[in-house]
């Protein structure tokens, strides 16, 4: 079932019209944040991020070492790094285990 819906999640990107081409590989770094839209992406924990309108974010296992937020954010694990693909945003290699990594959004937002 998960290979369906990872299927499903595929079939909505139109490669003709966005951007999933694009893809940066995040250079190996003591920290680093990432944002793509709704998600915001670090390799630190950010200190009250109450306090700055954000919270964590939650995406669902799909299968084994993939994820899903929202519908729109994927995320492939492979052991020590991660990949997270968006229909818009491209493709982001980041070399950091996606377990190590940590995942927030904004409080009312939708991407």
């Amino acid at each position: 079932m998960a290979q369906v819906l990872l299927q499903k999640e595929f079939e909505r990107v139109d490669f003709l019209t966005t951007t999933v081409y694009e893809k940066t590989v995040i250079p190996k770094s003591p920290r680093f944040i990432i944002r793509q839209g709704d998600l915001i992406v670090t390799n630190y924990p950010l200190s009250n991020p109450k306090s700055m309108g954000i919270r964590y974010a939650h995406p669902k296992p799909l299968k084994e070492n993939t994820f899903l937020f929202r519908h729109t954010h994927l995320f492939l694990a492979e052991g020590q790094k991660t990949i997270l693909v968006h229909k818009e945003h491209g493709v982001v290699e980041i070399p950091q285990n996606y377990y190590d990594l940590n995942l927030y959004t904004f409080e009312r937002a939708v991407d």
